[in-house]
């Protein structure tokens, strides 16, 4: 349901079903995390986006490019270059090879 908010641009009340997922005693939390920080980011709060994309990650078993990569936007958007800089080594390490 959160999906379909977030498609019709309802990010305020798709925020609202995140939390109340969070509030179930879910093992699954990453991708309720990224749907928030998602949500936080099309509303212009970078840094409960930025927050919010951290619980993602450590909630997943394997953090991947996506949400480095989401983290790194955030980070140039909120003009710290520096943190963005090392953030963009990790995003480059975690991206797959596709030159093969």
């Amino acid at each position: 349901m959160a999906r379909i908010f977030i498609k019709k641009k309802l990010f305020q009340e798709a925020i609202g079903l995140f939390e109340q997922v969070l509030l179930l005693d879910s093992r699954n939390k990453a991708p309720v995390y990224l749907g928030l920080a998602d949500c936080y980011r099309h509303l212009g709060q970078l840094e409960s986006a930025l927050e919010h994309y951290r619980l993602a990650e450590e909630h997943l078993s394997e953090p991947g490019g996506e949400v480095k990569l989401k983290k790194l936007y955030c980070l140039i958007e909120l003009h710290r270059l520096e943190q963005a800089l090392l953030q963009a080594d990790e995003v480059i390490i975690v991206l797959p090879d596709t030159a093969k």
